[in-house]
């Protein structure tokens, strides 16, 4: 084996239980799939020899490889840090039969990973080691079907609890908590439940839904998502970098919800069986709703009147070609970091009206002036570079990037190694729960950035890729050229321009630093 270390991968899915008394089945369980792995390797006096690191998904589908503790174990492997790696069965590497013969025909042997399947008696040592043979072949395709088949009873399941009333969401709706006696049974929260009434109140009353939203900003009301973040730590939302704002589209959620007058509303949207993103918003005659399941928050008179009173106005788009349009967005908020929208002949960020004391509020230039000072900025540098005395290698950029993207690389292994080692102390007695989260709590909000600044120096390189100085120059000339604004052409040029108010602009050109950079 390439390295003398051997990788236990166990993974357990939602769908890995007994759909009639959601209870996990003892033959799958996490326990009961390490310690099979465990008696195997006692039993081999070649892997005994060597160390033994273990990678586990609790909860996750076999039809998505997007898997943590998968992800982990194939950049341990990227590193030249795994062997070989055991797993109970294929169906436990996942249940995508293309993708598993993809690892143990392509990757595995690229990587020179030994793979062993216990049950399946398979190891790509022996003389069977064969992924494409009609065996492996076949258990792989009957592993997919299964999912799929299972996926499909399991759903079926949740349909037949939904027509009961039972309450299925992963979280409890803003405004109400999970029953402590039953977690499919909604109560009122009260903290939570007096802001969703207010909202309601206020809409009934005629007050618009930006309106709202300026009154909750400005009164310190935290968002949903901070809210129940606060109220439970498990709750994670994918705009985690994006300062938490209410916005018109939170308020409008709430006011839709049929949950606030007593209802449970299930089968609004479908998940792809095989990616598990949602992909179908259904028909309103499709979805299951059931009254009368818990205590309203609001009569059905205030929600009819609210939603009355806040309908949005719909624009006449006939005759208009929607086809193939993508929103180009080249001004975003300095602060914020979202797009900027034309108003009264000015650019300013739509979250500036969500409230009084943002920094927002601050980012607001006039139409034409800013545009003007745009183009008299960039048409000045495109000519510089043009000149080449301040232009700079693609090929030197390019490696500039890379030596960048190594070095970060270097730095998140270190700290991986580091807090492992810490990890390992902690466990064996030798600091306390305190001390560790100490130690170890600064590392997990640099490798945070690490990761972004992984992904903006890997975004640079692959910009930089096949551009080299003749369409560079093209770039250049085309924006040199311009006598009028034109953000088609800057778009060319210019990832982004960050604006922030009072004269202060920044222009982000495209490829990091490779067209120069600055603010005017």
């Amino acid at each position: 084996m390439k390295a003398d270390v051997v990788a236990k991968y166990i993974r357990l899915s939602d769908e890995d239980v007994d759909t009639g008394r959601g209870v996990k089945q003892e033959s799958d369980s996490v326990v009961s799939q390490r310690r099979l792995l465990d008696g195997f390797i006692d039993g081999d006096a070649g892997l005994r020899r060597c160390r033994i690191i273990e990678f586990c998904d609790d909860g996750f589908s076999g039809t998505d490889f997007r898997r943590p503790g998968f992800a982990d174990m194939m950049e341990a492997v990227k590193r030249g840090e795994v062997g070989c790696i055991i797993v109970k069965d294929f169906s436990r590497l996942g249940r995508d039969y293309i993708e598993v013969g993809s690892y143990l025909e392509q990757i595995f042997p690229l990587m020179e990973v030994r793979c062993i399947s216990v049950n399946d008696h398979y190891d790509s040592e022996g003389v069977l080691g064969t992924a494409g043979g009609l065996n492996v072949a076949f258990k792989n395709l009957i592993n997919m079907l299964y999912s799929r088949d299972l996926s499909k009873k399991i759903r079926s399941a949740q349909m037949a609890r939904a027509r009961k009333g039972e309450y299925l969401g992963g979280f409890a709706r803003y405004g109400y908590e999970k029953s402590q006696e039953d977690k499919h049974r909604l109560v009122v929260d009260p903290e939570a439940a007096e802001v969703v009434r207010k909202i309601f109140t206020m809409a009934a009353e005629g007050v618009t839904v930006s309106g709202i939203v300026r009154y909750l900003n400005d009164n310190g009301v935290l968002t949903c998502v901070e809210y129940k973040q606060r109220k439970n730590s498990r709750y994670q939302h994918p705009g985690g970098g994006v300062k938490k704002l209410w916005g018109t589209q939170s308020v409008r959620s709430i006011l839709s919800d049929e949950t606030y007058i007593g209802k449970v509303v299930w089968n609004r949207s479908e998940k792809s069986i095989t990616t598990g993103k949602k992909m179908l918003w259904h028909d309103r005659s499709e979805w299951v709703v059931v009254d009368g399941q818990h205590e309203p928050l609001v009569s059905e008179e205030l929600f009819a009147l609210a939603n009355e009173r806040t309908k949005p106005k719909k624009r006449d788009r006939s005759g208009v070609d929607m086809s193939g349009f993508k929103r180009e967005v080249l001004f975003v908020c300095g602060y914020c970091g979202r797009s900027m929208v034309k108003k009264n002949h000015k650019y300013c960020c739509r979250y500036r009206t969500y409230g009084t004391d943002t920094e927002c509020r601050r980012a607001a230039e006039d139409m034409e002036k800013l545009e003007g000072s745009v183009m008299e900025y960039v048409r000045k540098t495109a000519e510089v570079m043009l000149g080449n005395s301040g232009r700079k290698d693609v090929g030197a950029e390019r490696e500039t990037l890379g030596k960048k993207l190594d070095a970060l690389r270097k730095e998140k292994e270190r700290l991986s190694a580091e807090k492992m080692f810490l990890y390992d102390k902690y466990r064996s007695g030798g600091m306390t729960r305190e001390q560790f989260k100490a130690r170890t709590g600064s590392m997990g909000v640099r490798v945070e950035e690490i990761g972004k600044e992984m992904g903006e120096a890997e975004d640079g390189i692959e910009r930089l890729k096949g551009c080299g100085s003749q369409e560079v120059e093209a770039v250049l000339e085309g924006i040199a050229a311009l006598r009028e604004f034109d953000k088609g052409v800057l778009r060319k040029g210019i990832e982004r321009i960050r604006v922030f108010g009072e004269g202060r602009i920044e222009v982000v050109w495209k490829g990091g630093d490779m067209f120069g950079g600055g603010d005017l």
